[in-house]
């Protein structure tokens, strides 16, 4: 594929990669493919009646995908949903609000879409509104605040959670938690005492929210991470990995990323070193009941930063779409790791 910027979701069974662009070419697409690990084997979806689109989002229901928003250029509809059981497309109506570089999250029931920026970039927007495969859309309430394009979100026990890097006109971004149930945002204030990562990853394990990101100290950019407990409304500092500081970008701001097995959180660390060295790209497991890290095999890449593309744990494999390298990463857990 060899995009950016695409749409990436986990089926179940494969692997769905779809629209984004290429910079080398100046254009968006409306086209993807679904890789099946099991095989290794690559399929082209059915062609979509939806516009090109690039800074997307979409959710898995189970049975669909289901695409919206982003920027979009040429003819088609606004939101679609695909089934892969068919290889078929089906239109749906248009969403309210139609975000760049949004977020969406799948709660069960419905599709939350909230946040990103407006037209060219600008503007971080508070808009919210869900998408109930059955009775279409419906508005939901607003953020306290425009978030950037760099949030990230995750869903736990029937709240949905994001981190905005910064919000405008300035200060800090505090993390929200959205209540589906009563429709309402609360402001997650981290004690002042505590650093917050920049534009972390968001990993839920159950019982507690991580936040894996960038110090905020320039001048020693390297990985932090603080959990919370909603339970408790407690924060704690994650313990630093088997890293050291860096003067380079070790976690640095969008090019990191993690995911939850079922016991551990992986890092995909971005890009680690100086500008004086060749950076590399390291793989970290940090296990909350230990409070503690270990060091997964070197990925066989260097200097690769993922750039808001997630890491998917099938259950049995890590996957992780190189775009840059028109490939996708799979890495097998040896019988003896304690992953998942």
């Amino acid at each position: 594929m060899g995009r950016t910027f695409p749409i990436i979701i986990w089926t179940g069974s494969e692997y769905i990669v779809w629209g984004g662009e290429k910079p080398s070419e100046g254009e968006w697409h409306d086209t993807g493919a679904a890789f099946n690990p099991s095989n290794g084997e690559w399929r082209y979806l059915a062609g979509s009646p939806l516009a090109s689109r690039s800074e997307h989002v979409a959710v898995w229901t189970g049975t669909e995908m289901i695409v919206c928003c982003g920027r979009q250029v040429g003819t088609g509809v606004a939101a679609a949903a695909y089934d892969p059981s068919t290889d078929t497309w089906r239109v749906t109506s248009a969403p309210p609000i139609s975000p760049t570089f949004g977020q969406a999250v799948w709660t069960g029931t419905e599709m939350v879409v909230f946040g990103g920026v407006g037209p060219g970039g600008f503007g971080n927007l508070r808009g919210a509104a869900a998408y109930d495969p059955t009775t279409g859309w419906r508005t939901l309430s607003d953020l306290p605040y425009g978030i950037e394009r760099s949030a990230e979100a995750v869903l736990g026990n029937g709240v949905i959670y994001t981190w905005p890097s910064n919000v405008r006109p300035g200060g800090d971004a505090q993390p929200l938690a959205y209540h589906i149930a009563t429709d309402s945002w609360q402001i997650l204030t981290v004690p002042p005492e505590l650093e917050p990562p920049i534009s972390p990853s968001l990993t839920w394990t159950g019982n507690e929210l991580i936040a894996w990101g960038l110090a905020s100290h320039i001048g020693q950019a390297f990985g932090i991470g603080l959990a919370f407990e909603p339970a408790t409304g407690t924060w704690r500092t994650v313990p630093p990995p088997p890293l050291p500081p860096t003067r380079g970008s070790d976690g640095s701001e969008g090019s990191q990323a993690a995911a939850w097995t079922g016991s551990e959180m992986i890092v995909w660390t971005g890009w680690i070193g100086t500008e004086w060295d060749t950076p590399t790209t390291s793989v970290l497991a940090y296990d909350p009941a230990a409070n503690s890290w270990s060091q997964i095999d070197p990925a066989p890449v260097t200097s690769i930063g993922l750039y808001y593309n997630p890491l998917t744990w099938t259950g049995t494999h890590l996957l992780v779409y190189l775009p840059s390298e028109s490939a996708v990463l799979i890495y097998t857990p040896a019988a003896s790791e304690p992953v998942g």
